[in-house]
């Protein structure tokens, strides 16, 4: 079911795949961030950042939870990793 849902893979760390990789880890799960290569993967991961930073500007996320969202969520260029579990 849903519910046992514990690892995700977002394929592709543009602006669609960079959000759905901020909710899934926000919800709690662990997220594979991929990408073909560093640059794009930064780049989602910027994106990211800055999500979390509005939170936090508008008193819905304290420093302490984004560092646990963050922690969350590990980037790859290899498409094997980032399918691995």
């Amino acid at each position: 079911t849903v519910n046992d849902i514990k690892n995700v893979t977002c394929y592709g760390a543009g602006m669609i795949g960079s959000s759905w990789a901020l909710n899934f880890a926000m919800e709690g799960l662990a997220v594979k961030l991929f990408d073909i290569n560093d640059a794009a993967v930064e780049a989602g991961m910027n994106r990211i950042k800055q999500g979390l930073e509005g939170f936090k500007r508008n008193g819905v996320l304290t420093d302490g939870q984004i560092q646990e969202i963050l922690g969350r969520i590990q980037c790859t260029t290899d498409p094997v990793e980032a399918l691995k579990d």
